[in-house]
């Protein structure tokens, strides 16, 4: 009887171990799926080396960036922003300073690019010739040339015509005041320049050599002026003398069997094949019909615009009205 109850306590404490051992295992996974479900939940993993070393570097490039902020100052877009508008100001109040400075439609054809007229005589005063003068052939003239107008300038007499084609061609110098070329005193340029490439002249007689035709007057001029030309010289000669209306079949005759009016031509046409910048005529008109004075009055006026040049006519008296667009006078 005590043997049976024996084995029956044997049996129910067999029975009772693994029933207290499933429960620890219950409790175990239980214990394990809250842990589980708490770091799901976003409870803080203990931190790594490498997610230290991250923090460390983000916060490094944190505190760059703030100190290059605290150097630079605001943001480079704003800068060029207030830039720009200040240009855009600058920009607008210049276009109004150019457009009040701008000079009108005339005065932007006649004046030369310094701003100054071509030739001028400013207060020239020229002593009489002789031992015994003591008075003023050319008292205190001021006269001025401006490109692509035509001017007449009136002497009044022979000896003033001759002291004022002397003046200007450079071959004396005044007593009192200044020729200015392009605002330059011409005492201070080099006379070969000034009159072989500046200023193109005819005088009243021996404007052209009379034993030799226009073209051979023209190139003769070319090879002395010491100058290069795009072109060969005879061919530039022709496109002159067709410019000036010359008649084809007299290119290659003589000068001296020339009417007066083709020998104004060719010397019109000698005096613009350097590409003065002044055309200085010393009465131009003389021995013309009034029907032929009409004819040089438009290439004189031709002549001004095409070849961008200054055109004086220079005569003791002028005979009928041109059309000048400035006409000066000696008293």
């Amino acid at each position: 009887m005590s043997s049976d109850k024996s084995a029956i306590s044997k049996d129910n404490e067999s029975e009772v171990e693994p029933v207290e051992a499933q429960a620890e295992k219950e409790r175990t996974e239980s214990s394990d799926a809250t842990t589980t479900d708490k770091a799901s939940q976003g409870e803080p993993k203990p931190a790594t080396d490498e997610d230290t070393a991250n923090k460390v570097s983000t916060a490094e490039e944190a505190d760059g960036s703030e100190e290059r902020e605290a150097k630079t100052g605001p943001e480079f877009k704003v800068v060029i922003e207030a830039e720009s508008a200040v240009v855009e100001g600058e920009a607008e109040a210049e276009e109004e300073r150019i457009t009040i400075l701008e000079p009108s439609a005339e005065e932007a054809e006649v004046l030369v690019p310094s701003g100054y007229p071509v030739l001028e005589l400013r207060h020239v005063s020229l002593k009489e010739a002789g031992k015994n003068a003591s008075g003023y052939l050319l008292d205190d003239v001021n006269f001025d040339f401006r490109l692509r107008r035509t001017h007449c300038l009136q002497a009044g007499s022979f000896e003033r015509l001759s002291a004022l084609m002397a003046l200007m061609s450079g071959f004396m110098a005044p007593s009192e005041g200044s020729v200015l070329f392009r605002g330059t005193d011409i005492r201070q340029l080099e006379a070969w320049d000034y009159r072989g490439h500046q200023l193109g002249v005819l005088f009243a007689h021996d404007a052209l050599r009379t034993d030799l035709s226009a073209i051979e007057n023209i190139t003769y001029t070319m090879d002395a002026s010491g100058r290069t030309f795009l072109k060969a010289k005879d061919v530039i000669a022709r496109e002159l003398l067709e410019e000036m209306n010359f008649p084809q079949r007299l290119e290659q005759r003589p000068v001296r069997e020339l009417s007066r009016v083709d020998y104004v031509r060719a010397a019109i046409a000698r005096a613009v094949c350097c590409e003065c910048d002044v055309l200085l005529a010393q009465e131009i008109m003389d021995g013309l019909s009034e029907e032929e004075r009409g004819t040089v009055f438009a290439l004189l006026t031709k002549t001004a615009k095409r070849h961008d040049c200054a055109v004086i006519v220079a005569c003791i008296e002028a005979t009928g009205e041109g059309p000048y667009d400035e006409t000066y006078s000696l008293d």
